[in-house]
Order: C-alpha cells, then sequence, then structure tokens
C-alpha cells in the first residue's frame, strides 16, 4: 500500500491569522472494500470505533510536559459526515476517485483510496503513519512533511467529531473521505 500526501502548507486558514492553516491528512491509496454506505450506522460505528482505539492507543510522551489526560473519543456527526460524503461523491462522479482534497479549512480531512476498503482499513493506513512522528510541544512543517498528517489528525486532541464518506469508481474502486471537526494539523500548535 503507498501513502501520499496530496496537499502541503496552505490547505486552509486559520481563525488565529498569526498562524498558518491546518493541513489535511493528506491522502492514502492502497488495498483496501465494497460494498454499503458511509452513512448507515454500521459503518459509522466502525469508523468512530477504528478512530477511538487509535486514539486511546496514544500515552504520555516521554518530555511532556505539563498535566497529561488521555485523548477525548471522538463522536460522529452527521453533518461533518454530509460534507465528506458530498466530497467523496464528487471524487467519484469529476475525478474518477483521484484523491484531491477539497479547498476548505472548515474540517480537517483525510483521504484513502482502493479496493475493498473497509473503514477499519482506511484507519489502519492512516494510523500507519505513527512512526513517522515524533512528539514535540509544537506541530511543525517537518512533521508534515515527514508523512505523518494522517496520523496526527487521527490523534489531534481537540479534533472530537469526525464524519466519513464513500463513493464507488467503477465497480470495485473505492474512495473514503474523513472529516474531523475542529480540524487538526495547525503548525505551531500541539497535537496533543
Amino acid at each position: 500500500m503507498s501513502l501520499a500526501v496530496v496537499c502541503g502548507f496552505g490547505c486552509g486558514s486559520s481563525p488565529d491569522s498569526n498562524q498558518p492553516g491546518p493541513l489535511t491528512g493528506g491522502a492514502a491509496g492502497g488495498a483496501a472494500a465494497a460494498g454499503g454506505s458511509a452513512g448507515t450506522a454500521g459503518f459509522a460505528n466502525q469508523y468512530v470505533d477504528a478512530i477511538n482505539t487509535v486514539r486511546a492507543a496514544v500515552t504520555q510522551p516521554a518530555n511532556y510536559t505539563g498535566t497529561w489526560a488521555p485523548l477525548p473519543k471522538v463522536t460522529w456527526s452527521d453533518s461533518v459526515a454530509a460534507s465528506a460524503q458530498a466530497w467523496a461523491n464528487n471524487l467519484a462522479t469529476t475525478q474518477n476517485c483521484n484523491l484531491v482534497h477539497e479547498n476548505q479549512d472548515t474540517y480537517g480531512e483525510n483521504l484513502a483510496m482502493g479496493t475493498n476498503l473497509t473503514p477499519q482499513q482506511a484507519v489502519a493506513m492512516w494510523a500507519g503513519e505513527k512512526n513517522l512522528y515524533t512528539w514535540s510541544a509544537t506541530y511543525s512543517m517537518a512533521d508534515f512533511d515527514a508523512g505523518s498528517g494522517h496520523y496526527t489528525q487521527l490523534v489531534w486532541r481537540t479534533s472530537v467529531q469526525v464524519g466519513c464518506g464513500r463513493a464507488t469508481c467503477g465497480s470495485n474502486t473505492v474512495v473514503i473521505c474523513c472529516r474531523f471537526s475542529p480540524p487538526g494539523n495547525y503548525i505551531g500548535r500541539a497535537v496533543f
């Protein structure tokens, strides 16, 4: 399976005009599941459970200063999911399932594409970047450039709502778009 970042610095704008905007998690392509709609409760639970498993595995870094608290669990948002589903549909109908980020700054966004891609497999691909991220008090462009953007969006402490969409191109290529609110990957801020 291969991972490729398709959106670099400046994919969005920050509410704080002195800070760069959030960087999207990037795009992941690889072996991936057909069938089912991401909007169904079963698929929603699969995304939430997979993401919360990744978040629960985050422990206090050795050089962490301050008071540590476990990461909060994400919850499903129908409105975030509607936005993600609209973008997944757009990728299927206008981009032949190529992974292109929408130019928006409302949500963080991770994309995945492949055949037979399940929610768990998409999240596992994104979480597979964990070894590319080394915790520091502030997230840097070097962290993002190292290819950790999917993982850091999954574990961004303040991103507590998620919604995902899924669309199919042809008979078996699936594109998944998961969006996170509020967005993460802000340069100069703490991931967790």
